[in-house]
């Protein structure tokens, strides 16, 4: 026996040492989040090109303040199989991690899973990173992620930041509230406190039960400041005995709106009480069912902050996945700092496809916004789906192209989809996307490229016929940077919504396809300000027009109306109508007609 060990073990160090080290990077996510004794799975995600990995090793550390480490997970990753892959920490905070196999890993993806559990009643942020490369990764570049320990999704009650100190100065303690109602007399609100000079700011959202003017009451000693959806509606800031002040606000029922307490004690007793009243609600604490304990709402849908659902809504959260959990400029509300909070609505830690998909559902559903509305865990195809990849290259009008499709075996229950298309940066430079036949009549499709060589690419649709059988689910298109030709490098991760867990088999290089007939391409950006571009292309020389409508048909501006050769062409559109002005936000359409020919985009104007 003691031979076998040694002959298997000189059999596999010898598979290592041949093994060129790879000129790899391996990162955890960028940002992760998680919520009192959730258990989070942290990918550690490699990324390279002609690389071939059997052996590895490295040391990863965390924030003991807010996480456990439980185990390394290779589940579902490209190490699953692997004869061993394992992880102890050495010390806290510390994990090494390690892991060999006979059969090598040649392609990009999450390598293995970190798993830990969140600490109890803990909020904040922390690094996760990982150093310390050997073996087969050795010399491997990486960046450190983050992970934020969150409120609870739905937890009642409010958040409380306590602060050491007058106006919000010293040290910070942070924790959920059930209500506000309290008598702190002569002693401090925490033992890690002072009894005197302390400042308290809860902040959170409040939903009533009815649409009526409802009047809020404060009670404390000493000050106090009191917003509800944004006005001020109480303001005694200053020294003062216990003392109930009031405020009135309009209200609707069922409808969240964001609120804030500020508070500060300077000495002696110490009350801060929040209560209200309405026609037909008695007077009384406000109880925790009726608020969302969370500095921004998580998981309401209304992703501006006006208080309702709106097509603009929609294509925001849809451009944060698209802009890596970014802000386009058009989604940037100065006035409003919870945009990507709220667009996350089935509050699973990062805003993707399928949450637009659902908040296109209620809005269409005339319903107003609720914290985490959406399924927790959006499920995925059972068995999972099988993608290819395939390549092209081909002549468009002169300009040499590559055409990437993403094609999938049975596409049956597919309504939202997201991956992550690498690419060599040296060779390609992003051009476009279309939908394919699966997605031709989808809500949206489309892709960005928020991080160099990474072209995010989505859908979704929650009322398009329903399809069945193999198809291609879009093309990307690319510009070539160097000499025109098949490229190596092209490879899908980050697979989320019905993606998820799907195998991706080689790319493969086809047929150059056929010259483009008539096509009406996706504006970019979208949504936008001030202007949009819309490609279209010609396939035959003929008479083209295209035009912009609003949702109620009306048309908005001609872009262009004469004879067009065959070919490709893009038009601008200003956000203006056919006299000039400039119109509102909202949802309008781009229509091309030529001969028989008819498409139609939607577009999102936001100001």
């Amino acid at each position: 026996m003691n031979t076998l060990r040694a002959t298997c073990v000189a059999i596999l160090t010898t598979l290592v040492h041949a093994n060129a080290h790879a000129a790899v990077s391996l990162s955890p996510a960028p940002v992760t989040a998680g919520s009192s004794n959730q258990i989070v799975f942290i990918p550690l995600t490699l990324a390279g090109s002609g690389f071939s990995i059997d052996a590895f090793g490295c040391r990863l550390t965390y924030p003991t303040s807010l996480l456990n480490f439980q185990s390394i997970s290779a589940t579902a990753s490209l190490t699953q199989g692997w004869f061993i892959v394992s992880g102890a920490e050495t010390t806290p905070g510390v994990v090494e991690i390690g892991g060999f196999h006979t059969t090598p890993v040649t392609a990009s993806g999450v390598l293995v899973y970190a798993v830990f559990q969140v600490k109890s009643n803990v909020l904040g942020s922390g690094a996760i990173a990982l150093s310390n490369f050997v073996d087969d990764v050795t010399g491997a570049t990486t960046s450190n992620g983050v992970f934020q320990a969150a409120v609870s999704p739905g937890a009642a009650g409010l958040l409380g930041q306590y602060y050491d100190g007058l106006d919000f100065t010293g040290t910070l303690l942070q924790r959920v509230d059930p209500v506000v109602s309290f008598n702190w007399g002569a002693g401090a609100p925490d033992p890690s406190m002072g009894v005197n000079d302390y400042s308290v700011r809860w902040t959170g959202w409040v939903q009533p039960d009815f649409t009526q003017t409802f009047t809020f009451y404060t009670q404390t000693d000493d000050g106090v400041r009191l917003w509800v959806n944004n006005q001020l509606i109480i303001n005694r800031w200053t020294d003062q005995a216990s003392t109930e002040w009031s405020g009135t606000i309009a209200l609707t029922a069922g409808t969240l709106v964001p609120i804030r307490m500020e508070y500060y004690e300077r000495g002696g007793d110490a009350v801060a009480r929040l209560s209200w009243s309405s026609a037909s609600q008695a007077k009384q604490v406000i109880p925790g069912e009726r608020m969302l304990a969370a500095s921004c709402a998580q998981g309401v849908g209304d992703v501006d902050g006006n208080g309702i659902i709106a097509p603009s809504d929609v294509a925001c959260a849809f451009s944060i996945y698209l802009e890596n959990q970014g802000l386009a400029v058009g989604c940037n509300y100065q006035s409003y700092a919870c945009e990507v909070t709220s667009s996350d609505v089935n509050c699973s830690g990062a805003v993707t496809p399928s949450d637009a998909l659902a908040i296109e559902q209620r809005r269409a559903s005339g319903l107003p916004p609720s914290g985490c509305f959406a399924s927790p865990a959006p499920p995925a195809p059972v068995p999972p789906l099988s993608l290819a990849l395939t390549q092209a290259v081909f002549n468009e009008s002169g300009t040499p192209r590559l055409r990437v499709t993403i094609s999938v075996q049975d596409g049956t229950g597919l309504d939202a989809f997201g991956a992550r298309l690498l690419f060599p940066t040296a060779q390609l430079a992003f051009q476009r996307v279309e939908a394919g036949n699966v997605t031709s009549e989808w809500f949206d499709v489309d892709a960005r490229v928020p991080v160099s060589g990474q072209a995010l690419v989505g859908g979704f649709d929650p009322f398009a016929p329903a399809w069945s059988g193999p198809g291609e689910v879009c093309h990307v298109y690319f510009n070539f940077v160097g000499a025109p030709g098949p490229v190596a490098g092209l490879s899908l991760t980050g697979l989320v919504d019905d993606f998820a867990g799907a195998s991706v088999g080689a790319t493969v290089t086809g047929a150059s396809p056929a010259r483009p007939g008539f096509r009406l391409g996706a504006n970019h950006p979208n949504p936008f300000n001030p202007a949009t571009r819309i490609p279209y292309h010609v396939g035959a020389t003929e008479r083209v027009t295209l035009a912009v409508y609003d949702v109620r048909g009306a048309r908005v501006r001609a872009l262009v109306e004469g004879v067009r050769a065959a070919g490709a062409y893009e038009a601008v559109w200003d956000g203006r109508d056919d006299g000039g002005r400039v119109v509102a936000s909202g949802v309008y359409f781009c229509v091309m007609q030529a001969g028989g020919f008819r498409a139609t985009q939607r577009m999102v104007l936001l100001k």
